[in-house]
């Protein structure tokens, strides 16, 4: 289907792909510019590492084309807009996208009401289960059991009054 993508990083890669090109069909932007965009449109984080190197592949793929740079500080940086190729690319994933953005919107109204404190909680935990006992771990896979139960019942109660 996608021609650029193989492996276990295929989502991935083109989930990075997808955000950069619907970020780049709203207007041209550099580097720093999409990172911050993706960041409040889609509520995650693209590393340099990732973007960069998404950027020079989805211009291999004339997805999209540098069109000039900009003076950032005493920095060059390089701007880039979406090809014909790649809104027809984009187009071809509209449901994606729309699964992304509904998937941000989920992120940050869970954020607002506690998740950035259960992500908290959660990797706290991974520092001392080196040192729990067949007990801490069975009390823990109990709660996690509950509140996977609590989870569900809610997202069904959801999508029943959705309907």
């Amino acid at each position: 289907m996608v021609e650029m993508y193989f492996g276990k990083a295929r989502e991935f890669k083109l989930n990075t792909a997808l955000m950069i090109l619907y970020i780049l069909s709203m207007g041209p932007a550099h580097g720093y510019e999409l990172m911050r965009r993706i960041r409040e449109e889609f509520f995650l984080f693209k590393s340099p590492g990732v973007l960069y190197p998404m950027l020079r592949r989805l211009i291999q793929l004339g997805y999209i084309e540098e069109v000039g740079s900009v003076s950032r500080g005493r920095r060059i940086a390089k701007v880039y807009r979406i090809s014909d190729k790649g809104l027809k690319f984009l187009n071809d994933n509209k449901a994606r996208i729309d699964m992304l953005k509904t998937f941000a919107k989920g992120m940050k109204i869970f954020d607002e009401i506690g998740g950035i404190e259960l992500r908290e909680a959660i990797f706290n935990i991974f520092t001392v289960l080196p040192q729990a006992d067949e007990h801490d771990l069975e009390i823990l896979r109990d709660a996690i059991r509950n509140f996977i139960s609590i989870l569900n019942s809610i997202k069904e109660n959801i999508k029943l009054r959705g309907k």
